[in-house]
């Protein structure tokens, strides 16, 4: 008596051919790991924040990474009251910071940078009264 066992994988078949769920989550995944660049306009969800941290001039960097931990602190003791494990709890803080922070970093440089270049450009040389 012989058996044959037939193995069959989970296949969503799109309209535009592609049937592997693994390459939604890789897109997804590239989409998110792409490197920020400040020569391009802010993401939706970041831009609230660079024009929150903008005002603060050349502090713009403390206070664009301060409001993004908030924010992450916010979200983890949201699922912490929603009784999710600790570990995931941490998990989710840590990785929002992080990912968040190096996200906005550039931006947040570039303000940094302009009120420089402005205060350098009033101040011009004074040095010249001696």
């Amino acid at each position: 008596m012989t058996t044959t066992t037939t193995t069959r994988r989970a296949v969503r078949v799109r309209a535009d051919g592609a049937d592997d769920i693994g390459a939604d989550v890789k897109k997804l995944v590239s989409d998110l790991m792409v490197p920020p660049d400040a020569s391009k306009p802010a993401p939706g969800w970041l831009s609230p924040l660079i024009g929150l941290a903008e005002p603060a001039g050349e502090s713009a960097t403390i206070v664009g990474y301060s409001l993004l931990v908030a924010g992450a602190l916010i979200v983890t003791v949201l699922l912490a009251v929603l009784r999710f494990p600790g570990l995931f709890d941490a998990m989710v803080f840590f990785g929002a910071s992080a990912y968040g922070c190096w996200q906005a970093g550039p931006y947040l440089d570039e303000i940094v940078s302009k009120v420089e270049a402005d205060y350098t450009a009033s101040v011009g040389n004074d040095d010249d009264d001696e």
